[in-house]
């Protein structure tokens, strides 16, 4: 079902986090409009928050049909088989822009599933952690590949949604998926233990993100204002030998399920001390020394 006025119509399969979110901007935007959503278990919340007009689909053929660009926003382990539902049904119109939004994978995940000619595929991945869909997209970089005619179309979206458009190759998209995982799932990770071992230290739970999180601030602020070399402060920074031999003890007395951690991360910031320039050859040496070097386990 086209609409008329250069306004395209869209159709959501899959509306969770991501699919609300960008369903919402491009929907309010007045150059999309999301005709049919489908969803195992969210299409009525995605159509409250997306907002008026759309329709609630019984099947994610019947949702696609109704869309010139057709939006896979499912879990990632479940594009593929979504992709090849529909197109065994052949529920997609005679020019349709095939889009998912895997940070993961490549639009050549459909590459060997049969197709007509006349659709065009690709992957739009914005560079952002959804807790709950979001109202906006605004400055966020966004992440895109695809055939020709979907690479035109997605520049398109990311304009509307207020992105940062970069253009991916689609053998990166794993590696690119990796250092969103590293900074924002394994921040998480991070902190956590750094709360254990506040907590081992005598912290009490509901105390130890307040305690962290004036450190966490800075921190960002200042990696934002000098970059991440001049930002590193702390005993690898300055060479401190007795302080880090004094952790180390610590740790194998009080957690040493974490001995291994420290020494990893230990190693890796021996690194970003060197560029810095703020410790020398020696004390470098040293230093992984008692970390053991990067591949101790």
């Amino acid at each position: 079902m086209n609409i008329s006025n250069g306004v395209k119509s869209v159709a959501i399969i899959g509306a969770g986090k991501v699919g609300q979110t960008i369903g919402r901007i491009l929907h309010r935007s007045g150059r999309y409009r999301i005709k049919a959503v489908w969803s195992r278990r969210k299409s009525g919340q995605a159509v409250r928050f997306i907002g008026r007009g759309v329709m609630i689909s019984r099947t994610p053929e019947d949702a696609a049909r109704y869309g010139q660009i057709v939006l896979i926003t499912t879990p990632d382990d479940a594009i593929k088989s979504t992709y090849e539902r529909l197109a065994r049904a052949n529920a997609f119109q005679d020019k349709t822009t095939v889009i998912h939004c895997s940070g993961n994978f490549s639009h050549q995940i459909f590459k060997h599933i049969n197709r007509s000619k006349n659709i065009s595929l690709g992957s739009l991945h914005p560079l952002q952690t959804f807790t709950g869909p979001r109202r906006t997209l605004k400055g966020i970089y966004c992440v895109y590949e695809g055939e020709p005619d979907a690479l035109r179309e997605i520049k398109l979206i990311i304009s509307v949604l207020g992105g940062r458009p970069i253009r991916i190759n689609p053998a990166n998209k794993p590696l690119y998926h990796c250092a969103g995982v590293i900074v924002s799932n394994y921040l998480v990770t991070l902190i956590n233990i750094g709360r254990q071992f506040l907590k081992a230290a005598g912290f009490k739970d509901n105390e130890s993100i307040k305690a962290l999180q004036p450190l966490i601030n800075a921190t960002f602020d200042n990696i934002k204002a000098v970059g991440v070399p001049k930002s590193l402060t702390g005993p690898v920074a300055r060479g401190d030998i007795s302080t880090i031999r004094n952790h180390l003890a610590i740790i194998r007395k009080k957690l040493p399920s974490h001995l291994h951690f420290y020494r990893i991360f230990g190693n890796y910031t021996v690194d970003i001390a060197r560029a810095k320039r703020s410790i020398n050859n020696s004390q470098a040496v040293q230093l992984r020394k008692l970390f053991g070097g990067k591949d101790t386990k």
